[in-house]
């Protein structure tokens, strides 16, 4: 950064900074990194390792030549099967961290900046511990949790607790990690299996983009399943803009040079998937300004919103009156009534999975006898979702809103009526009588 610690200008001139910045500082950023990180420190790309897997199923095989399908998944589904027990130790030996790749780490200025990001969690799709080690070397008193996506209590723990900047941080693996093989997502079957299977596994992943903003490092974005989830997330919840944010390096320096079709190639993301692109210049695959752009975003969730006076859209927030429960912040904010004016709000809960981990609510605004014509009925939900203040229209009587939630919180609702008087209501998810016991106690 340059030494009057503003951000470079080819960073704060980018529309989706003030945004980000925004969401840094509610700690709803989570930093989503991807492959580009770790090759840098010697860990192989992704076509390296499955030439790796090829070759060790040559040698498995007496060194007779071996065929295999041009789809590298479909290929690596076919090494695991020839390898069979020997496939964990390929993989073990491939992606465990040596003392040379921990060296590398310890003088990563990218990875010193990751750790140093204000933010409780790391999602990743890298099998290794490389996070882990940035965290203990550089946050050395965090002692950082570690576990797979396929953990479903520790994730559904995780994923549900009041986060902040005390909070011992975790190191989240989507596609599993190099010590646990049997789970590693990196073959046909794994990822319809992480994806597409029965099971909630791609329903909590759909919840974290819904509920998050994600911050993608290191990523090629190249990932159909994973870009699968995020254009789901974004219609069926209709965010209006970025909820998420990816740095891209930009390798061709002719590129760079042409704003509009950069602005294009952000437009696409930003409708389609939900994600802002921040761009960096990595003019011949240099990316040493990444450990830059994530140094000034890092910075910039301490800075007062507007300081550097870059434009971008926030997300709606609820009432600014502090929360007086922590760990329910619309508690007793909206009056701690449920039925007022001659209107109620009412909620339905239901068990959305087999195992009953996750429910669907409907949230309900109803008008009773002849109360006054209402306009509309924005609904404050918990502050892990994102926007927690969501618009409904009425139609006749009833405005309603569907959520799916691990367990209960307060609801309040804000029905604007045509005289311009407001009416305010408050539910707490808990008190519903016919709720499901794993929902209330949750």
């Amino acid at each position: 950064m340059p030494p009057d610690g503003r951000p470079p200008d080819w960073l704060s001139s980018q529309p989706p900074i003030a945004p980000l910045a925004r969401q840094l500082r509610a700690g709803r950023v989570v930093p989503f990194v991807g492959a580009g990180t770790s090759i840098g420190l010697g860990l192989p790309s992704w076509p390296r390792l499955v030439e790796s897997l090829r070759q060790a199923a040559q040698r498995e095989a007496g060194g007779a030549p071996q065929g295999m399908p041009k789809d590298p998944l479909l290929a690596a589904e076919l090494c695991r099967r020839r390898l069979g027990a020997r496939y964990g130790d390929v993989l073990s030996g491939a992606f465990t961290l040596g003392a040379d790749h921990k060296a590398a780490i310890d003088r990563s200025e990218v990875f010193e900046r990751l750790a140093a990001l204000p933010c409780v969690f790391w999602l990743t799709t890298n099998y290794d511990a490389a996070i882990e080690h940035a965290l203990s070397r550089f946050r050395p008193r965090s002692r950082p949790e570690s576990f797979s996506w396929s953990h479903e209590g520790a994730v559904n723990r995780f994923l549900m607790r009041r986060h902040d900047r005390r909070s011992r941080p975790a190191v989240i693996h989507l596609h599993g990690r190099v010590s646990e093989p049997e789970d590693v997502v990196l073959t046909e079957e794994d990822y319809q299996r992480r994806y597409w299977w029965a099971g909630t596994d791609r329903l909590r992943i759909a919840t974290f983009f819904a509920t998050y903003s994600a911050l993608f490092v290191g990523c090629s974005m190249t990932d159909e399943d994973l870009k699968s989830v995020l254009r789901e997330v974004k219609a069926r919840f209709r965010f209006s803009g970025g909820q998420h944010f990816w740095l891209r390096g930009v390798v061709d320096e002719a590129e760079w040079g042409r704003t509009g079709d950069r602005e294009a190639h952000a437009a696409l993301w930003r409708s389609k998937f939900g994600v802002d692109v921040i761009d960096y210049p990595a003019p011949g695959h240099d990316h040493r300004e990444l450990a830059v752009a994530i140094a000034a975003i890092g910075a910039l969730a301490e800075t007062p919103a507007g300081r550097y006076g870059a434009a971008g859209r926030g997300h709606r927030r609820g009432a600014a009156d502090p929360a007086t429960d922590p760990g329910d912040p619309r508690k007793g904010r909206f009056g701690g009534e449920a039925s007022r004016g001659g209107y109620s709000l009412r909620a339905r809960v239901s068990p959305v999975d087999r195992r009953a981990s996750w429910f669907g609510v409907r949230l309900e605004v109803v008008r009773e006898g002849g109360a006054e014509a209402p306009r509309a009925v924005t609904f404050h939900v918990h502050d892990s979702f994102t926007p927690d203040a969501i618009e409904a229209a009425f139609e006749g009587d009833r405005a309603t809103l569907d959520l799916e939630a691990f367990g209960a919180f307060t609801v309040g609702a804000t029905v604007r009526l045509a005289s311009g008087a407001r009416v305010q209501l408050e539910l707490d998810l808990a008190t519903v009588r016919d709720a499901p016991a794993g929902f209330r106690d949750g």
